[in-house]
């Protein structure tokens, strides 16, 4: 194996285009962070002993989260490394945050008077519901492998748009003749 080979087999950057296979991993993070979100503010109506003002939360929050998601998105879209290693990262925040506030909600249910933790209940069930979303973030990180920042460029997925049985299919720019 020559030089240039070995350099092509070091973990680096991937080719641009998410693989279908990756799409549930991108959908968690999002969705993790707007449900924990909700949950807080229902965590914060229980301590406070006010009710829960989930929309003006939800209109405060829905403009940036969009922006981020975006973001995110585009960014994880060109494949640089740093951005999938961020992503990963991002990714086991979202998880524990998700299971703490899931904590934090029990704790309230456990702790306050049986008249002033609804809300906190509310937040465990809609937690709860939506918790496969987690689920399915991860498997979408084990299965793929260009998630993985260890990995090497022979075991990428096909990305995306190069994929012709993919949605986002790119088909290649006819070539100019003389």
């Amino acid at each position: 194996m020559n030089r240039h080979e070995k350099r092509a087999q070091q973990p680096g950057n991937r080719p641009s285009g998410i693989p279908g296979n990756a799409r549930f991993a991108g959908a968690g993070v999002m969705s993790g962070i707007m449900f924990i979100v909700i949950a807080l503010c229902a965590d914060y109506s229980v301590y406070t002993n006010r009710s829960a003002d989930y929309f003006g939360v939800f209109t405060l929050l829905f403009i940036p989260l969009v922006i981020v998601s975006v973001a995110i998105a585009w960014l994880l879209n060109t494949g640089k490394l740093a951005f999938v290693k961020l992503f990963g990262k991002l990714a086991i925040i979202v998880s524990t945050a998700y299971v703490g506030t899931i904590l934090l909600s029990i704790f309230q249910v456990l702790y306050y008077k049986w008249d002033r933790p609804v809300m906190a209940a509310i937040g465990i069930i809609i937690l709860v519901v939506f918790s496969p979303m987690q689920f399915l973030m991860w498997r979408d990180f084990r299965r793929c492998r260009w998630l993985d920042p260890r990995s090497l460029p022979g075991e990428w997925e096909i990305a995306a748009i190069r994929d012709p049985n993919s949605i986002n299919y790119r088909p290649p720019k006819p070539q100019r003749r003389n």
